[in-house]
């Protein structure tokens, strides 16, 4: 099985990136270089559908401005990753393969074009930056409202019943990552690929400043104590929030289920944690019905506009992409991409 997540993220506070969190433990980090993402995944490519036949263990990192488009390849199994050189700023990076032979140098047209999407990509984090400073009044509305003491206790037991022994072998890891993220194509996760062999998932539902993050924020406290590795992901709007845990030595995860990335429970291994009850809320979006819905209005509007700038983005890039690699090599590139294929996994 292939687990598919984010290493980056478009939020409010700029482009994030924890691709060097997802590569500890590996031994070899391998990079493609060259200017076009098309080339670099299409080794990148290659190299899992090779990888596939030999391993198990597997791990995909997706491309958040073009989700066609890969950022790395991890096989745990070997402790190897091969990964796109300009996605990653760590140590220890072996440089196996460049495709500059297979792209025309920079024209005036191109730079243009390359000028016009970071302009673009620039509007589009100032229309999330605003956004985000809509959402926090959002928030506060349901905070000042909501029953505290009675929520803790609530909280408390049912962390309890998440952990009810400590790991006597210890956890090994933590690994920082995306689930999902804004993407020209609209919010994109994958929940379901990366929660499909787990024995539990819990769906926190609740509104914003209920309380989602922060008790997201306790599971990797108690799994901390209690000796368990994580696998930690940040919210792909606001980093400092976290969006989903799991813990695979427990076999569970618990996640954020509201939009953009609503989901409700499909088994008998799907539990609802409802956060705006517990919190003693109801009633709450009726008393403030008008004042919700003009908060609501107004932050819907600033995602609409982001996520235009983020489409033609994409278009900008993929026209600069296009005409880089205009008159492109096939067969030579085969026999490139299949040397390296071979260098890293062998026949």
């Amino acid at each position: 099985m292939v687990r598919k997540y984010f290493a980056g993220a478009n939020t409010a506070s700029g482009y994030v990136t924890k691709l060097s969190d997802n590569l500890l433990g590996i031994d070899k980090i391998y990079g493609i270089s060259g200017r076009t993402k098309t080339h670099k995944t299409e080794i990148l490519e290659s190299i899992l559908k090779t990888g596939e036949k030999k391993y198990q263990n597997i791990e995909c990192i997706m491309n958040p401005f073009n989700i066609t488009k890969i950022d790395a390849v991890i096989f745990r199994d070997i402790k190897t990753a091969v990964v796109d050189a300009e996605e990653y700023h760590g140590e220890n990076l072996d440089i196996i393969g460049k495709t500059d032979n297979f792209e025309k140098e920079e024209t005036d047209e191109i730079k243009e074009l390359l000028k016009k999407a970071g302009i673009v990509k620039e509007s589009f984090y100032d229309a999330y930056y605003s956004a985000k400073k809509i959402h926090d009044e959002w928030e506060k509305i349901y905070i000042k409202n909501m029953k505290f003491e009675r929520f803790n206790a609530y909280q408390d037991g049912v962390i309890i019943k998440m952990f009810p022994k400590k790991n006597d072998n210890k956890g090994t890891y933590k690994h920082h990552r995306f689930f999902g993220a804004s993407t020209p194509d609209g919010s994109v996760n994958y929940i379901d690929n990366l929660t499909e062999n787990l024995k539990r998932r819990y769906f926190i539902k609740g509104r914003p400043g209920t309380g989602k993050s922060t008790f997201l924020k306790r599971v990797v406290k108690k799994a901390d104590e209690m000796g368990y590795s994580t696998e930690i992901y940040y919210c792909s709007f606001d980093e400092a929030s976290l969006d989903m845990v799991i813990v695979p030595e427990l076999g569970f995860c618990v996640f954020d289920s509201t939009a953009p990335h609503e989901m409700f429970p499909e088994s008998e291994r799907d539990m609802i944690l409802d956060f705006y009850s517990e919190a003693g809320l109801s009633g709450v979006d009726e008393k403030h019905s008008r004042e919700l819905k003009e908060i609501g209005d107004r932050y819907k509007h600033k995602i609409s506009e982001g996520m235009a700038y983020l489409r033609l983005y994409k278009l900008y890039m993929k026209e600069s992409e296009r005409l880089i690699i205009l008159g492109d090599k096939g067969n030579e590139f085969n026999s490139f991409k299949e040397k390296i294929v071979n260098d890293i996994l062998g026949t």
